[in-house]
């Protein structure tokens, strides 16, 4: 292969000769090549959060273009050839060849092609004076089974390769396992190889002018390509004489012990078990990874930009996934000699990830995994949210949740295999033949005691369908949905318990999965005698039993342990209707906001109430302060419905709340202090729940009905005046403009009918206009705008402070008007309307590394109101007047 590759521009261009001989018994007329990058040519469908994870700007496709395909004969001429590309599957072009090609022939085609990386994070794209390729940047055989089948599902086979690459002489380029480094670069006082070892194959690379030529010859499936800019090298020595080396930022110290002592834990857990894994050098590779920590190439492993900015305390947790790594690819050659090449991958993933808890008693003795962890603060909403369905950058993998799949199939080695791995099967064998069998098997396969394939070898030594599973893992990824359908309970008249259950499967997608669900019957949660276990097994969609036992059985639960994965098409949990009765989920949430220079000061906390796994109905139990009120309480049922938005929240929700409060006397005077208030209400909405949303809408309706109690005298005085009925409608839309600018509109209207000061509409604060004092203008009726244009100074940045890193910053330039009624029998006049414009910022920070957050500040200016005041020494009346409203905004996600 030669080619050219611009880094600038995101762009391979080239040709390769490929030679191709027929290991079948039958002449062979065809050939395949895979087009890899063509999987990464339709627009996914993502939500902000997802969106940011993959895409720093906008979505471009990638693309792989051939030119001419022509056959090389002996005589050095060629001929062109027809070719077509296959309609289904993944991205395969068929070659005719000129004259079929007898058994055990060979024949050599040559291509054109022309390669497009996207601006992508990931194992294709070109983002920010880095490009990676872990394979996919040229075409890659189909490999052809022994009876003249094409395993379109399987990885490319291993061959002889040899390229000669061209490019910019002031980059680094790493080609296969090679590293080339500019001869000069020798910056920040390290000192940098011109040229590593190559680890599989043999290298070379000279600079003329401007233009590096790297030539590479060895062995390999897809041939990783990494081109960057300001790439640091340093070669770290390991205990058993090998090198490691890091191709990326400078690390600092403790950053360079800890790669070493992972790499060198990796392999003392190896020997610990008896095996031998070989004296080779590690590569590694710092890239652009977004959807993952670590991703295994052809003799090199890719490290996420992200991986080393989380802080100390999060290494342990996510070091998991480089040891992963490290593991399976000492074994690699190992399992790809002896597995079918199908199943290869799914072997070699069960098999390291085995392996793994090797490596945690070896370097954390006391390991407890951060999800476990976390279980015990699962009563705050953020935090189950997150163990559920984690949403943010490498959540699923810091917090070590194997069972959620990748849409974009982000790791090139898996573009045409199907979203569930290794690691989830090796799971699922658990059940089957059992962990302390499958671990015994598979020791005896890495210590070269048999050479048998691995899932052969388990079905073998168990008597269970492993190969089917194993199989079926390789089609369409079932999706399905447990429902307790029905129970019915009744005593005999021998005084035992009859109980009759039925359990339903809903196939979403794919086929029916071919594991053991259990049904368990309890007497009482916690209680373990008694209980019976059905056993639910086959095609069978719906499921019946009839039980008698000695007690009655008041808890049913299918799939107690958890080892079916039940998600829907957004990877949402359905587990809500497995149980009966349903679990209760209790959580808890507290909030407080402030205004600088208004003084005024709001905060709530709240209980939350629902069934686990359903957000469908809640009920929330709420205390409250803020500037109208002293203090207060409240309930509110929400019923959600419709499809999901985000997390385990639904688009649809009717809402109902009571609230009770005891009202603030210098917010207005009053003498009747106690405020109560029906509400009653529907909200939409699509935005998903980013810290940067640039897409989706909101909009509610709420009718209200209330009345205050003066405590004293109550009698004296009628509904007429101590009674209010209100009307309040409010819209968001976000209209995108640019990745970096998102125009934000916002409405509300309303009214309220009575003489209750304080259940008047406010036409200040921080969520209305902001340069008005929240207790400044009170009205029976309203009618307001907002528009907001939002800019991002930057963002996908690395700036360290103690404790967090700022990832971006926003600015927001806002102008709001509203018009104010002095009554609702009089029209509104000039002097009743009111306009505030002010800019605002807010700054995205990391805690920690892994934790997201939101800081900002608004300043906002409206004339001709009362000034704010400075905060400036302890007596408020000696504070100075400032011109404009301050506010302070901030959150923070677990």
């Amino acid at each position: 292969m030669v080619a050219a590759v611009d880094d600038a521009e995101g762009t391979i261009a080239g040709t390769t000769q490929v030679t191709v001989w027929n290991p079948t018994d039958q002449p062979l007329s065809t050939v395949r090549l895979f087009l890899v990058p063509e999987h990464y040519a339709e627009r996914p469908v993502l939500d902000d959060i997802l969106w940011e994870r993959v895409y720093p700007n906008r979505w471009e496709p990638a693309s792989m273009t051939i030119g001419f395909v022509r056959s090389v004969r002996e005589d050095g001429g060629n001929n062109a050839l027809s070719w077509r590309r296959l309609p289904d599957g993944p991205p395969i072009i068929e070659v005719t060849l000129p004259t079929p090609l007898l058994p055990g022939d060979a024949s050599t085609i040559e291509l054109a092609f022309l390669t497009r990386l996207p601006r992508k994070f990931g194992t294709l794209g070109a983002v920010r004076g880095r490009l990676t390729a872990s394979g996919g940047w040229h075409p890659l055989p189909v490999p052809l089974s022994a009876d003249g089948a094409w395993l379109d599902d399987a990885p490319p086979p291993l061959a002889d390769v040899e390229v000669t690459l061209r490019s910019p002489g002031s980059r680094t380029v790493v080609l296969g396992d090679a590293v080339h480094v500019p001869a000069d670069d020798r910056r920040l006082g390290h000192d940098f190889v011109p040229q590593a070892r190559p680890l599989g194959g043999s290298s070379a690379s000279r600079v003329d002018g401007a233009q590096r030529e790297t030539t590479w010859t060895g062995r390999a499936r897809f041939l990783g390509l990494s081109v960057q800019r300001a790439a640091r090298q340093r070669d770290i020595p390991l205990a058993d004489g090998t090198t490691l080396t890091w191709i990326g930022r400078p690390l600092t110290r403790p950053q360079l012990r800890w790669l070493r002592r992972a790499a060198e834990s990796a392999r003392d857990a190896q020997r610990d078990l008896g095996l031998a894994p070989p004296p080779r050098d590690v590569l590694l590779i710092e890239a652009r990874l977004r959807r993952r920590l670590v991703e295994l190439g052809d003799g090199v492993i890719y490290v996420s930009d992200r991986y080393l900015e989380a802080d100390l305390p999060f290494w342990r947790y996510h070091d998991v996934h480089l040891a992963r790594a490290l593991i399976a690819q000492d074994i690699e050659p190992l399992v790809f000699e002896r597995e079918p090449a199908r199943l290869a991958p799914f072997a070699l993933d069960a098999l390291s990830w085995e392996l793994v808890s090797d490596y945690l008693e070896t370097r954390w003795r006391n390991h407890v995994g951060l999800r476990n962890l976390l279980q015990r603060f699962s009563f705050f909403p953020q935090v189950e949210t997150l163990l559920e369905t984690p949403a943010f950058p490498f959540a699923d993998q810091i917090f070590d949740n194997p069972w959620i799949v990748d849409p974009l199939k982000a790791d090139i080695r898996r573009f045409n295999r199907p979203l569930r791995t290794g690691r989830t099967l090796s799971l699922r064998l658990d059940d089957h033949v059992g962990a302390a069998s499958k671990r015994q098997v598979m020791l005896r396969y890495l210590r070269d005691q048999t050479t048998r394939p691995l899932f052969a070898l388990l079905e073998e030594s168990s008597g269970q369908p492993v190969l089917a599973l194993a199989e079926g893992w390789l089609g369409a990824v079932p999706r399905v949905d447990f429902q307790l359908e029905s129970v019915s309970r009744e005593r005999t008249e021998d005084g035992l318990h009859r109980t009759s259950v039925t359990a339903r499967r809903v196939e979403l997608e794919g086929d029916a999965p071919s594991e053991v669900v259990e049904v368990r019957l309890s007497p009482g949660f916690g209680r373990k005698k008694g209980r019976i276990t059905l056993r639910w097994q086959g095609a069978d969609e719906l499921a019946q039993w009839e039980v008698v036992s000695k007690r009655r059985m008041n808890l049913f639960e299918i799939d107690p342990k958890r080892r079916i994965t039940e998600l829907d098409a957004n990877g949402l949990n359905l587990r809500q209707d497995n149980r009966r009765p349903q679990a209760l989920r209790v959580s808890g949430f507290g909030y407080a906001g402030l205004s600088i220079t208004g003084q005024g000061f709001e905060a709530y906390g709240l209980l939350n109430i629902r069934p686990r796994h359903n957000a469908r109905h809640q009920v929330n139990l709420r205390a409250f302060t803020n500037e109208q009120s002293l203090a207060g309480g409240g309930v509110t049922y929400a019923h959600y419905f419709g499809p999901p938005r985000w997390g385990i929240n639904l688009k649809h929700r009717v809402v109902f709340t009571l609230d009770v409060a005891y009202l603030n006397t210098n917010f207005r005077p009053t003498d009747a202090p106690l405020l109560t208030e029906l509400t009653a209400g529907y909200v939409f909405e699509t935005r998903s729940n980013s810290f940067m949303p640039t897409k989706g809408e909101r909009f509610e309706v709420f009718a209200s009905v209330g009345r205050d109690f003066s405590l004293k005298n109550e009698g004296l005085r009628n509904i007429a005046e101590s009674g209010f009925v209100g009307v309040d409608v409010r819209a968001i839309r976000l209209f995108k403009l640019h990745p970096f600018h998102v125009l934000a509109v916002r409405a509300k209207a309303g009214f309220v009918l009575g003489d209750v000061q304080h259940a008047l509409l406010t036409l200040g604060g921080n969520r209305d206009l902001r340069g008005i004092p929240e207790r400044e203008i009170l009205t029976p009726a309203r009618v307001m705008g907002a528009v907001e244009w939002r800019h991002m100074f930057f963002k996908d940045a690395d700036i360290a402070f103690p404790f967090q890193r700022v990832r971006g910053l926003q600015g927001h330039l806002f102008l709001e008007g509203a018009v104010a009624a002095k009554a609702l029998d009089a029209p509104p006049g000039v002097e009743d309307l009111h306009y505030s414009v002010g800019y605002g910022f807010r700054w995205f920070v990391d805690w920690l590394g892994v934790l997201p957050g939101t800081w900002g500040m608004d300043f906002a200016f409206t004339p001709g109101v009362t000034p704010g005041r400075w905060p400036q020494g302890f007596d408020p009346r000696e504070w100075p007047e400032v011109p404009f409203q301050i506010y302070f905004a901030g959150s923070q996600s677990f």
